[in-house]
């Protein structure tokens, strides 16, 4: 029922959480939510509005569970095995592992409330192994970020961490642009509008002052940012 009255309300796709989270003082990430049947149902319910079921994922179980009731999009998946990842490859689903946040996370660990210093110094470790195999495995990944839930994560800029982190864990700097451009569109079933340069689609763009292609780094720094276009309007422009 709640689905049903989410699309009613406009909704473009679903989330759920299938997982416990780390950002708060209740859950513990590690546990699964819902079983097979409820998943499916929601995942039923998207499917017939012509879209799709993301879910908040992080453990193994979490992940495996959404994977085999039909959900397309994982965010987080921090713990998973190479069986779940094969599923995921199986079943063409999504990964959005907002790598940024866990290390912010993780460099404030100290301050956190004790419980949450717990999941953190749990859950994090495992993040840049579990999200290197997965692309090693070949499964799609677009950027996204917990922005709001992380302290210092909303300053201009710090979007493009993510795109550092995802080059840390082993992809080239071409396929973290990938990743955060072309295939976020085709997550969000919006490719034939945005996510690459070409005619008829919206001219969302950024130029930098530098090659990100040799120094990912770059995209992170606000003054190498020297314009911002979007819809085609210049809403940025520095000489």
């Amino acid at each position: 029922w709640q689905a049903r009255n989410q699309f009613r309300q406009g909704a473009d796709f679903i989330k759920i959480m299938t997982t416990g989270g780390i950002m708060d003082t209740s859950s513990n990430p590690s546990c699964a939510h819902y079983n097979h049947d409820e998943i499916a149902v929601i995942v039923e319910e998207a499917e017939r509005m012509g879209t799709y079921v993301s879910t908040h994922a992080q453990s193994n179980a979490g992940v495996y569970n959404s994977v085999k009731a039909g959900v397309k999009c994982i965010e987080h998946g921090y713990m998973t095995t190479d069986e779940t990842q094969e599923l995921m490859l199986k079943n063409d689903c999504y990964q959005v592992p907002t790598l940024s946040a866990m290390t912010v996370l993780l460099d404030k660990v100290n301050t956190m409330q004790p419980h949450i210093q717990e999941k953190i110094r749990r859950v994090v470790p495992n993040t840049y192994e579990s999200v290197s195999r997965a692309h090693k495995a070949g499964i799609r990944m677009a950027t996204g970020a917990d922005f709001l839930s992380v302290p210092g994560m909303g300053e201009y800029g710090q979007n493009g961490q993510e795109l550092v982190e995802l080059v840390n864990v082993g992809f080239s700097p071409m396929e973290a642009i990938v990743a955060a451009t072309k295939i976020g569109s085709e997550l969000m079933l919006m490719s034939d509008k945005i996510g690459t340069l070409e005619k008829n689609k919206l001219a969302d763009l950024i130029v930098i002052c530098q090659n990100p292609l040799d120094n990912i780094k770059c995209i992170t720094q606000p003054n190498n940012i020297k314009m911002v276009i979007k819809d085609g309007v210049i809403e940025k422009h520095i000489i």
